[in-house]
């Protein structure tokens, strides 16, 4: 037993010995191969590294990470804008600028606005054309922000820029690279070869603007001033393209949709005077020329009024996500009840399902309306707004189809749309339309059109809640100054001074009355019999009468009645089959604002009582004493209507009527010459316009005749207004058949 466990000890002895010579030899053969092959050379020694230095960590955080700004921006001015245009840029966009702004103008005489960054460029006037101006000013960004800002941007003060797609588009590019960033131009054709470009050589149009990396404004400064010298045309933006390529080696970006980014409206001085709401206006970046101040607070007013819109609909669908995630959170985990979540993008969840709201249907050019028993064209305003809604949705369409599709869809048709108001959440539409996809096939990569249909839900909420207040003095109410054409018309006189009575005179109400008679049409000795009989019974009554020469007008009766009070005097162009009450009188007085504000409101205008109305009902208000009650407490379908091709009836002050232009005296006889001032208050842009249904102002019925001297249109709209106050449908039956017609 003892001789045997010798043995086995020794034999496992002999193993590890054996097991450690094996990895001697198998460690030692490699390395010795490897020391012969690659054999280290004599003549290079060993060398003993010590840390005599330590890595010095940076201070701070702006010396380790590159924390240049984004942009530097220069604006080139003259002396003669910087209270003008260049304070509107600064006011606008100028502050929004993801970097710093400054304004660039030769050496100034008077006195620049301190809000202003205003830079004053030594040797540099304001004379054009400025090629010594824009070349002064890029070396002055390089000397003092070159190691500041990442992108440089050169352009005139009459452009308008995007900060916020303009920040988008710098970030989506590397600032360190040579990026010569613009709209690119080769000249006119007349003056092609004689600007010293190559053949295929271009320049950034200096109007849109010009944005240059750090890297290409960095080998471009120290050639300026060879480039100064050695000019060749008198356009400064061609010779900032000429130095550029020279020096640099780049062109501008031959990309074809710089041509919109930034934009050059080729209208010139009425450039953005019209539509905002258009593709070339929603795809650019820099839109240029605006020439007058106004229109730049006028587009950047119209891009809030976007970002507010769209922040709303972020809203609106974040609260749906947070209503869906409530319902989860309150809901019990079992699986017999089932949870009904709604799509964050669902708009319609506060409305209930049991309401029936109304929808008009419209199509490109019609609109099929139950308020209206005929098909009606789609008025402007509603077509703006369709068009605006539908471009918003078609944006959203495509930033889906983008990630799923990876191509842009384009809208080629279209072929109906509901629009209604839900009073608790906004207007509400569904569009069907058709959109085209291109897909590319084969080795040629041809594209074939796609046609996909898509129904659209959109709703344009309420925003947030604007109002103003003003207390309003009743004891310091204006005066209304009633004007009154006239001739002729005895009884509808009488019955004007019953009506002017009852409202003005026995309730010393402030107002004054201005009669504009025509003597040649008829006498006037009647009625100023009557006139004189209200003032002696009416000590408080103040009234003028004038006449006027020549045969009726009620364009030139108004125009010279507008020049008798004083030109800041309110007015009330009347008719003398007109009935008002005081109610109307107070409307006439809020609604109305010197410069700012007019009043049109539609009368309610009696049918043929003796068509219309029952006999009895006929006799009963005949007589005066239950006229009033006749005329303001009957307002229904049967008895009449609202007027409301009638723009005759105006509230406005003298002042205000003159800025427009007044009434056109070329216009004689019946009609035309109050659409004209209706549309002169339009058109001028100035005036906020009401237009309403008056419950005060009562039209009575009175038998017309056209003169056969009118011109076709007028006669024809005379006719059309004389029938329409006949009777409705229903009370043109009811009498043929009474009378046996039918």
């Amino acid at each position: 037993m003892k001789l045997n466990r010798i043995f086995a000890n020794t034999r496992l002895f002999f193993t590890k010995l054996l097991v450690l010579l094996t990895g001697v030899y198998i460690g030692l053969t490699p390395s010795n191969w490897i020391r012969e092959t690659y054999e280290y050379p004599a003549d290079k020694p060993c060398v003993t590294v010590r840390r005599t230095d330590r890595i010095e960590r940076p201070r701070k955080l702006s010396d380790e990470v590159d924390t240049k700004q984004l942009l530097f921006a220069g604006i080139m001015t003259a002396e003669r804008f910087l209270n003008s245009r260049a304070t509107v840029v600064y006011n606008t966009w100028g502050k929004n600028v993801p970097g710093k702004i400054a304004f660039f103008a030769g050496n100034q005489k008077g006195k620049a606005s301190r809000s202003l960054p205003v830079v004053t460029l030594n040797g540099v006037d304001d004379s054009y054309p400025p090629q010594r101006k824009s070349l002064m000013m890029l070396k002055y960004m390089h000397d003092n922000f070159i190691d500041d800002y990442k992108w440089f941007m050169r352009c005139d003060d009459d452009v308008y820029v995007r900060t916020d797609k303009l920040e988008e588009l710098l970030r989506g590019f590397d600032g360190s690279e040579e990026l010569f960033i613009g709209q690119a131009g080769q000249g006119l054709a007349s003056e092609r070869g004689q600007l010293g470009l190559g053949p295929n050589d271009n320049f950034c149009m200096g109007g849109p603007g010009i944005i240059m990396s750090r890297s290409v404004l960095k080998k471009l400064a120290p050639h300026l001033e060879y480039c100064l010298k050695n000019l060749v045309s008198s356009h400064e933006d061609v010779e900032v393209g000429r130095c550029v390529r020279k020096h640099v080696g780049v062109s501008c970006t031959w990309a074809f949709e710089m041509q919109w980014i930034f934009y050059h409206n080729q209208s010139k001085t009425n450039a953005f005077h019209w539509d905002l709401d258009t593709k070339a206006v929603q795809n650019a970046i820099t839109l240029h020329p605006i020439k007058n101040p106004s229109y730049m607070y006028r587009i950047h007013t119209h891009f809030l009024a976007q970002n507010i819109l769209a922040i709303q609909q972020r809203s609106t669908m974040k609260s749906n996500t947070l209503r869906n995630l409530k319902k989860l959170t309150h809901a019990t985990l079992s699986k017999s009840k089932v949870i009904k979540l709604r799509s964050k993008k669902d708009l319609n969840q506060n409305v209930p399902l049991n309401t029936t709201l109304q929808w008009e249907l419209f199509s490109p050019k019609k609109l099929y309306s139950l308020s209206s028993s005929t098909i009606l064209p789609v008025q402007y305003s509603l077509k703006r707004t369709i068009n605006l809604v539908l471009r918003q949705a078609l944006a959203k369409i495509n930033q889906d189809a983008r990630k799923v599709v990876f191509r842009e869809l384009l809208l080629s048709k279209v072929n109906l749309g509901y629009v209604r108001l839900a009073p608790t959440q906004g207007l509400q539409y569904i569009f069907d339309f058709r959109m085209i996809m291109h897909q590319h096939i084969g080795f040629s990569r041809r594209k074939l059109p796609i046609n996909v249909q898509y129904q659209a839900h959109v709703q344009q909420s309420f925003g947030n809640l604007i109002y103003t207040s003003q207390n309003i003095d009743t004891t310091k109410l204006p005066f209304v100054n009633v004007i009154l054409p006239l001739a002729g018309r005895l009884e509808a006189f009488k019955r004007f001074f019953v009506n002017f009575e009852r409202t003005v005179l026995m309730k010393n109400e402030k107002v004054r009355l201005l009669i504009m008679y025509f003597p040649d049409v008829s006498s006037d000795k009647k009625h100023k019999k009557i006139l004189e009989n209200y003032k002696r019974k009416y000590s408080n009554f103040d009234v003028q009468w004038k006449n006027v020469k020549g045969s009726f007008s009620r364009g030139l009766a108004l125009h010279l009645g507008i020049i008798q009070p004083r030109p800041n005097s309110l007015l009330f162009f009347c008719d003398v089959d007109l009935a008002f009450d005081t109610e109307f009188l107070n409307r006439c007085r809020l609604n109305t604002v010197k410069g700012k504000r007019v009043y049109y409101p539609m009368v309610f205008s009696q049918f043929n009582q003796t068509i219309s109305l029952g006999k009895s009902y006929r006799e009963s208000s005949e007589r005066l004493s239950r006229e009033d009650d006749f005329i303001y407490k009957n307002l229904q379908i049967d008895h009449g209507f609202w007027r409301k091709y009638g723009f005759g009836i105006v509230c406005a002050h003298g002042e205000d009527v003159m800025n427009v232009g007044g009434f056109d005296l070329a216009i004689k006889g019946w009609g035309l010459e109050d659409v004209a001032l209706f549309e002169q208050f339009i058109e001028s842009g100035r005036y906020d316009v009401i237009r309403t249904p008056d419950p005060g102002l009562v039209h009575v019925y009175h038998s017309s005749s056209c003169s056969p001297d009118l011109e076709p249109r007028r006669l024809q709209s005379c006719k059309k207004s004389a029938l329409s106050q006949l009777a409705n449908a229903e009370s043109l039956v009811n009498y043929m058949n009474s009378r046996g017609y039918l």
